[in-house]
């Protein structure tokens, strides 16, 4: 089984912005995070080349003063397509959407399991067990250097 990164990382700080993915079936993880403010939360993300769904909780850190939300798409068209962006309030001045596409040999993708952590500047990283032979673990820090971690995980089933 192959399970690996296809492209380059994005990285896009608008409400809307062009995304175009390199195979069907594929998944794309991206992850919105607003910095400086917790009242405003990221919604959803919606596109027509993705299928965009929202894994996990949305983590609001009083430590670092940031809200995420972790997204997994999956493609359905390599078209370029434009990604827009959603919010419970209104557009936040600071935040980010930042992702990477995958790619596997085998089966469809399904979430392992998803951890947060707010740890005050500790580099304590979210404790991830493989639920399953052949998935893949990952730990991402939120983009800005502080306190606050994401942890999230996938694998092809």
């Amino acid at each position: 089984m192959t399970f690996a990164a296809v492209g380059s990382p994005f990285l896009d700080a608008n409400s809307t912005f062009s995304l175009t993915p390199h195979g069907v079936g594929n998944l794309i993880l991206a992850e919105v995070n607003v910095k400086f403010q917790t009242d405003v939360h990221p919604t959803g993300l919606s596109s027509s080349n993705v299928t965009w769904t929202q894994i996990g909780t949305t983590f609001t850190g009083p430590v670092a003063g940031q809200v995420a939300a972790v997204y997994a798409g999956v493609v359905t068209s390599t078209s370029t397509a434009t990604v827009t962006v959603s919010f419970d309030g209104a557009i936040p001045d600071f935040f980010q959407v930042e992702g990477q596409e995958f790619s596997s040999t085998v089966g469809s993708w399904a979430l392992d399991v998803q951890g947060h952590i707010d740890s005050g500047g500790t580099n304590t990283w979210a404790s991830l067990t493989r639920l399953a032979p052949g998935s893949c673990t990952s730990a991402t820090p939120l983009t800005t250097p502080g306190p606050s971690r994401a942890a999230r995980r996938a694998s092809p089933t």
